[in-house]
């Protein structure tokens, strides 16, 4: 749990330090990528297959990315319950000089 925390808190560091002209680089990138791909299968750009070529690839994208983002949620709430404390009832009984005792204690 300790290395998810870690790699969350890293994650949001090397996020935070990319400026506007390195997002924009980066999709760039992806687009210029996502056309070699469309183009290596043989579509044409404008044509109605290459568009759809276009439109898996991003749905693929966005698929991987909110399957990343519900993996690392799931983490966060494992993470979560193992650091909450657990509350358990110990019930005990018995008798002193001849008198039934019976008590309730929240242990932790």
């Amino acid at each position: 749990m300790k290395n998810i925390f870690i790699l969350l808190v890293m994650t949001q560091v090397l996020f935070s330090c990319l400026s506007a002209e390195q997002i924009a680089e980066n999709n760039r990138k992806r687009i210029a990528a996502d056309d070699a791909t469309c183009k290596g299968y043989g579509f044409k750009p404008g044509t109605d297959a290459y568009g759809t070529c276009r439109m898996n690839l991003d749905n693929q994208r966005a698929q991987r990315k909110a399957e990343a983002w519900r993996q690392l949620s799931n983490s966060l709430d494992e993470m979560n319950r193992s650091l909450t404390p657990q509350t358990t009832t110990c019930r005990s009984s018995g008798s002193i000089f001849g008198n039934s005792i019976n008590s309730t204690t929240t242990c932790y």
